[in-house]
């Protein structure tokens, strides 16, 4: 049985185009959310998303997950401008036993994953630091495609941790049973 993939792509089509591809390499069904303004984001993840893997491709900071810049005349018709933080993140998303990766920069927190987990993630993962993008890259492909294989959200880690030694800042954050 195919597993199902959900990419947000934020300002990452290279990102996204990749992992669509090595999704599809291992049979899953993918669909992508090509983001243009955070009402996207908000729309997917609050309806309780029937992916088993939601990857966020983008770039973040401390803050949180950064969206792409808006003219002045537009930004008052969208939920979030600059950023989407853990708190707004809580306030919002509705999962549903997902695993959730974000390869955005510095949002493998525990604020960030204590956002997707209470709202109903199985697992979330991200870096903690700001990671290289070709690391980042590599690490995902790993992540995903073991995954994909084999089901097994820990092995999936520890392989692509092995496979790509300074991926180490993601960090793996798992949501009570």
């Amino acid at each position: 049985m195919p597993k199902h993939v959900h990419i947000i792509a934020i300002e990452s089509s290279m990102e996204a185009q990749a992992m669509r591809s090595v999704a599809e390499c291992f049979e899953a069904l993918v669909s992508v959310t090509w983001t243009g303004n955070s009402a996207q984001i908000v729309d997917f993840l609050s309806q309780t998303p029937a992916h088993e893997l939601i990857l966020i491709c983008g770039h973040g900071d401390e803050r949180g997950v950064l969206l792409p810049e808006l003219a002045e005349e537009v930004r008052a018709r969208f939920p979030f401008n600059d950023l989407i933080s853990p708190h707004d993140f809580a306030g919002f998303a509705r999962l549903g036993g997902n695993v959730v990766l974000s390869s955005c920069c510095a949002t493998g927190t525990p604020e960030m994953a204590r956002a997707f987990l209470k709202n109903g993630a199985r697992f979330f993962i991200g870096p903690d630091d700001y990671p290289d993008g070709d690391m980042a890259l590599l690490f995902e492909i790993m992540f995903v495609s073991h995954f994909l294989k084999h089901g097994d959200v820990r092995a999936a880690l520890d392989e692509a941790h092995r496979c790509v030694p300074e991926s180490e800042m993601f960090r793996l954050f798992e949501g009570s049973a």
